[in-house]
């Protein structure tokens, strides 16, 4: 039963997704909507949809939950950082850089929070910004470091002022102190933060609109959208069942793995003048195949 009513949500989340494509090919998702939608989405609903999240009653076994998806989500990092040296070994650096990069990081914040709301409701998006909370550190240090070979010379800028750990943070702190919001500000996070999954499934549509598909069939391309969409929430399915981990804390963990590669892989390759062109056919082949993955990965937990 449970499964079932996921699997709906997420199909209408992908059919939000067709619909955004359909926008963008007819220039209604023009460049200027385009980037004020996404601004809107990272800078106001997403932070208020996470300080939703924590607007419930505090219990210690939601923040024991929490503690275990920060540890979780740490280890998964770091060893998915280390564990692309050894998957992409054979690859020239250009592209080794762009398939380690979609390793470690997933669409957590696009299609993550509204596919863990779909799954848990309010309890999911608190547990997706705690889970969060390293992939904003490791972003900003050893996600840059995988192109330059350094860190942002303003990298803790961009960590402790990011609008989802700032969020994260307000949240926290009344959850903490069982604090309720008054109603009206209640409501006022609810709808503020409600829209942020239409929003963003049109977003990921209009990303998938994008992409040239002209030259996508590349051994590399599929290779790394296997790795990202696969085999990773597998290891990671895996291994949590092997120490008794289950429920919410197994469901999380696994679900945000097996989200696609983050469309800031192609904004970073870019930026560093890496391999831009073959970082979007990777961002678009993964995104484009998770319409299959995720449905399948969700049916294992």
């Amino acid at each position: 039963m449970f499964n079932t009513a996921v699997i709906q949500q997420v199909a209408i989340l992908f059919i939000v997704m067709g619909i955004g494509i359909i926008a963008r090919k007819k220039k209604i998702l023009n460049d200027e909507v385009k980037k004020g939608i996404t601004d809107l989405i990272l800078n106001i609903t997403l932070p208020l949809m996470i300080i939703s999240s924590f607007n419930q009653k505090f219990s210690m076994d939601m923040l024991l939950n929490a503690v275990y998806i920060l540890v979780f989500s740490t280890c998964i990092h770091l060893i998915s950082y280390f564990a692309g040296k050894i998957l992409y070994f054979k690859s020239s650096d250009d592209r080794k850089n762009v398939l380690r990069y979609l390793t470690v990081f997933s669409n957590a914040a696009f299609m993550g929070y509204p596919i863990l709301e779909a799954m848990y409701g309010k309890t999911g998006v608190f547990y997706a910004s705690i889970y969060c909370i390293p992939v904003r550190v490791f972003m900003w240090t050893l996600g840059v470091m995988l192109f330059t070979s350094k860190k942002e010379s303003n990298y803790l800028k961009q960590i402790f002022l990011n609008p989802g750990i700032i969020a994260v943070v307000i949240g926290f702190i009344p959850f903490v102190l069982s604090i309720e919001f008054p109603i009206i500000i209640t409501k006022t996070l609810n709808m503020m933060g409600n829209m942020t999954t239409p929003l963003s499934m049109l977003m990921v549509g209009a990303m998938i609109a994008d992409s040239q598909v002209k030259g996508i069939f590349e051994g590399a391309v599929f290779y790394g959208s296997f790795v990202r969409l696969i085999i990773i929430p597998v290891l990671v399915l895996t291994a949590l069942k092997l120490i008794g981990i289950s429920g919410e804390i197994l469901g999380v963990n696994v679900a945000l793995t097996a989200m696609p590669a983050a469309s800031f892989t192609a904004i970073l390759a870019g930026k560093f003048n890496s391999n831009e062109i073959f970082a979007s056919k990777c961002v678009f082949v993964s995104t484009f195949l998770s319409i299959v993955t995720i449905p399948l990965i969700l049916l294992l937990i």
